[in-house]
């Protein structure tokens, strides 16, 4: 095995990967241990394959020790060449599927793009809820695996180093295997001194797709794309994915600036490959955030959901949504003219029609499925604070959103 070379699954070809056969391998590593200044070369540029991913390193720790992510990542010669995120396969999901490649020539393994743990200086974000997910510890165990991305700022081929100041003591037992890590000490910074103030966040949909990631407000940080703080989801396109935006980059980390103001808003977006029921929640948060409230915007149906209180779940249809979804810390529908309106409102579905009474005359009243799909438009032909019609959509629950003549908006959730 080449020693800077990273590998993710590496067994014997005629070893069985059929699930009855799925038994340890015991490999033996025969050799003398490295020492001293070793160099890998990085590379970007055109795709090679279709499986292929552009600007992409797999890489390997090549000591007998264990080596600090932050003294590798912080390197003088490697912070120009590599970003300063670093992505570990968990192996959390079984291998799915076996398929022969035109390109290779043999069969290779489908995976869950959403195993890769990641981590910077922000922090890490797991592949499973719970801080046990397992997120890495900031130190690469001795022979790991991990993903480093091209920067794509020097030459094709130019190297990055390992060096043997960035060899720690101790910290060698985190190396991600089938098996389990539970009992391995999580979310440490290696020692980096920076103010962190950090919440995670979980996406968990019915079919059993699992995404976190990680928002956190950093010493050092801005509110634009810096190498140490922000990391790019690793993903495939095509996998459903949660993340954050940040201009046209898709994060898995996402660092912003300190002091945390309660008026700061995070983009987030998510991909699903099916028509799905989805649910957010907060996996957990730094001590600095547990009286802060923590708030999620879905645009498309007009609500202001606070996490702290309970996950919030919606539908989706399949395809990439980049503008329905916000993290927030104020809840601005909280408003005193609003929170009257809200009160004087009643919207319900009895006998097969939607009635809707308010104090106010009602302007309009648009109709939305649970996924956020538009599906009817009201518009009464007289000015009245009632409304009634004949409702002959299927049983399930919608949203309606009820326009007033004061310009205020409420949404009302409807059983049918």
């Amino acid at each position: 095995m080449n020693p800077i070379k990273g590998y993710i699954v590496r067994g014997p070809q005629t070893y069985s990967y059929t699930s009855a056969s799925k038994l340890p391998y015991t490999a033996n590593f025969i050799g003398t241990p490295n020492n001293g200044v070793i160099s890998a070369p990085i590379f970007h540029g055109t795709l090679v394959a279709p499986d292929d991913r552009d600007d992409w390193n797999l890489l390997g720790n090549p000591y007998p020790s264990a080596v600090s992510a932050l003294s590798f990542l912080s390197n003088p010669l490697n912070t120009p060449i590599i970003d300063g995120t670093i992505y570990f396969w968990t192996h959390n999901s079984d291998i799915s599927t076996l398929y022969l490649s035109p390109f290779y020539g043999t069969f290779v393994y489908n995976y869950n793009n959403s195993d890769y743990a990641s981590w910077n200086r922000v922090g890490s974000v797991g592949t499973a809820a719970g801080t046990g997910g397992p997120m890495p510890n900031g130190f690469i165990a001795a022979g790991q695996g991990f993903f480093t991305k091209s920067t794509g700022t020097a030459p094709s081929g130019n190297s990055v180093i390992f060096n043997n100041s960035m060899r720690v003591a101790g910290n060698n037992s985190q190396f991600y295997r089938m098996a389990s890590l539970a009992n391995v000490p999580q979310e440490n910074n290696s020692g980096d001194p920076i103010e962190r103030q950090r919440l995670w966040l979980n996406l968990n949909s019915e079919g059993g797709t699992f995404n976190q990631i990680l928002v956190g407000y950093v010493e050092g940080a801005t509110f634009g794309w810096d190498r140490d703080f922000d990391g790019i989801r690793f993903t495939d396109e095509t996998s459903t994915t949660l993340y954050s935006t940040l201009e046209d980059k898709k994060l898995v980390i996402q660092g912003r600036p300190l002091p945390f103001e309660d008026t700061d808003i995070v983009a987030l977006g998510y991909r699903s490959n099916i028509i799905d029921a989805f649910t957010f929640a907060i996996d957990h948060l730094d001590e600095s955030f547990e009286s802060q409230n923590i708030y999620l915007e879905d645009r498309a149906l007009n609500i202001i959901h606070n996490l702290k209180l309970s996950p919030y779940s919606f539908s989706s249809e399949a395809g990439t949504f980049n503008e329905r979804f916000l993290l927030r810390y104020t809840d601005t529908s909280l408003d005193t003219s609003e929170f009257d309106a809200n009160q004087s409102v009643i919207a319900f579905i009895a006998n097969h029609e939607l009635q809707v009474k308010s104090n106010q005359n009602i302007v309009a009243i648009e109709l939305f499925d649970i996924s956020g799909k538009l599906i009817q438009k009201y518009n009464p032909s007289e000015v009245s604070n009632k409304f009634i019609t004949r409702f002959g959509f299927a049983q399930g629950v919608y949203l309606a959103k009820i326009k007033l003549d004061n310009g205020i908006e409420v949404t009302k959730k409807l059983l049918h």
